[in-house]
Parts: C-alpha cells; structure tokens; sequence
C-alpha cells in the first residue's frame, strides 16, 4: 500500500495506546445515514433514481447528536470531509465497518428506521 494510500486518521487511532474500535449507538446511526445518503446521491446523480426509488430511501434529517457522532467517525478515520469542505464522506475504513454491522445486522436494523420514517414522511403521519 503506497503512503498515500493510508488513512492517516485511522493509523493515529489504531497506532494509539491500544486499539479498540468502539462506537457509540449515535456513531452507528451516522455511519448508517451516510451510507444511505451516499447511496441515494449516487442513484440521483446515475439518473437512477427514480426507477426505483425504493432503493434509496431518503434518510431524513440527521440523527441526533449528529455533530458529537461524525466527529467521532472523524476522528477514527471512518468519514473524512471532501476536499470542498461539504458533509462527510465514508472513508475506506467505514465501508468495512458498515461491512461488520452488516454481517452483525445492526446496518439493516438502522436501515429499517430511517425507511419507515421517510415514509411516514411522505403519508404525512
């Protein structure tokens, strides 16, 4: 891996005392409305959107405490902000921890909250 390659937030984290990568139940949930916002910004700029909307379900607002919980996910190399300073995108390191809670199916239990609540949103209920 070349050195411009390695996620220098990451590698401070995990070059810390010792390395133990927890997150916080806000940092979860970030982590999971990043991904879906991503995915659905994808889509939309694909002009994919909307042959099946359904895939990119809109996540809504952010999560609580959204700012103490993707300064977290910064702070461990997980989300970065793009060099035009806008939100943050998930880093390489993220995708693998979104891979894990896939595997332990938190993602999908995240994923679940956020559909229902777009679509209350647009039922109006």
């Amino acid at each position: 891996m070349a050195a411009a390659d390695v996620n220098a937030a990451l590698r401070a984290y995990v070059t810390g005392t010792s390395f133990s990568l927890s997150l916080t139940r806000a940092q979860v949930e970030y982590l999971v409305y990043l991904d879906l916002f991503e995915r659905r910004e994808a889509m939309l700029m694909a002009g994919t959107f909307w042959d099946d909307p359904s895939l990119a379900p809109s996540p809504g607002a952010p999560p609580k405490n959204s700012h103490y919980a993707w300064s977290g996910l910064e702070r461990r190399g997980l989300a970065a902000r793009p060099v035009a300073n806008r939100g943050l995108k998930i880093t390489e390191a993220g995708r693998l921890v979104i891979g894990l809670l896939k595997q332990a199916g938190i993602w999908q239990e995240h994923e679940a909250i956020y559909t229902q609540c777009a679509e209350r949103a647009v039922v109006g209920n």
